[in-house]
């Protein structure tokens, strides 16, 4: 606390302090009559003075003091471990494997043919066969036996003035106004027909179907069974075994010492600041009234008690 509260902590507890039958320091004396009539008592006691006197009064304040406490704190610290692990190494295996596989295998067997031999045979046979076979025949024809025939025209060739393959032909010395006439002879070529009709002996050559005799060799085959070993080669699935390389993976357990760093808890002694309230004796100066014996006159005294005007006797102003 503050030293400026020391004043009214004091005045407070010299207030407590008071004995009920005197008054206070804001306070009055009891009056003469129990039941807080007016009445008249006589003589009694009043505050006739103040005085001041030194007292000594318990505080209670906060104070910083040192304190040795045992602080526990971690600390990080190296240590030997032995540590197991498993160890994983890649190691080459040779493991026997059974397989299937497809091979030739060969075996004798008796086996039964058929052997066809030739048989050759004269014989005579008729067939029927297309021949060319020529005739004489009388045919008639007609011949054109025409001659031909020439016949001369005269053609007319027009000209003008201008320019053209008559265009001299008149008025050689002035202009020519109307067109020149003149005539050529033109020779005309036609066939006159003379048609006759005649009749004549020609070789005619048909194709006509003719049967004859004709020697042949017939062909026959005469079939013979016979017998013989071979040796016959089939596929067929075999087991076999064969030895293969794996990787495996083995793992393997190794301990190894290692250092690592723990935390371990340690008990060190600490000096720390503690506050803490302890009580202080002051010495103050205090107030004291002064009580004396005074004549009071019954007379009524008006206060204003808070909740209205009151009416109570009193002893003393």
């Amino acid at each position: 606390m503050t030293r400026w509260m020391l004043v009214p902590l004091s005045m407070f507890g010299l207030l407590v302090a008071t004995p009920t039958s005197e008054a206070g320091l804001f306070g009055r004396r009891n009056k003469g009559c129990d039941n807080g009539s007016n009445c008249y008592s006589g003589p009694s006691q009043c505050i006739v003075g103040w005085k001041t006197e030194k007292r000594m009064v318990t505080t209670h304040e906060w104070v910083t003091e040192q304190k040795k406490v045992n602080v526990v704190e971690h600390r990080t610290v190296e240590e030997k471990r032995n540590v197991t692990y498993d160890k994983r190494e890649m190691v080459k295996e040779v493991r026997p494997q059974k397989f299937w596989v497809c091979r030739p295998i060969t075996t004798e067997e008796v086996r039964e043919y058929v052997v066809h031999h030739e048989v050759r045979e004269n014989k005579k046979g008729t067939r029927t066969v297309c021949r060319p076979v020529t005739t004489v025949e009388t045919v008639k024809r007609t011949y054109d036996r025409g001659h031909w025939v020439t016949h001369e025209t005269q053609v007319a060739c027009y000209s003008s003035p201008r320019r053209g393959l008559f265009g001299r032909c008149c008025n050689k010395g002035g202009d020519c106004e109307e067109q020149c006439v003149t005539y050529k002879t033109v020779c005309h070529k036609h066939w006159v027909p003379k048609l006759e009709t005649v009749e004549e002996k020609v070789n005619v050559t048909r194709h006509q179907m003719v049967e004859e005799t004709f020697e042949y060799v017939a062909i026959s085959h005469r079939p013979e069974k016979k017998s013989e070993k071979v040796n016959v080669t089939r596929n067929q699935m075999v087991e076999e075994t064969r030895d293969v390389t794996y990787w495996v993976c083995k793992t393997t357990p190794v301990t190894e010492e290692v250092t690592v760093r723990v935390s371990r808890p340690f008990t060190v002694e600490r000096v720390i600041d503690v506050r803490v309230c302890r009580p202080v004796t002051h010495e103050v100066d205090v107030k004291v009234p002064i009580y004396g014996v005074v004549e009071c006159a019954p007379a009524p005294i008006y206060y204003d008690s808070g909740c209205g005007s009151s009416r109570r006797g009193g002893c003393c102003k």
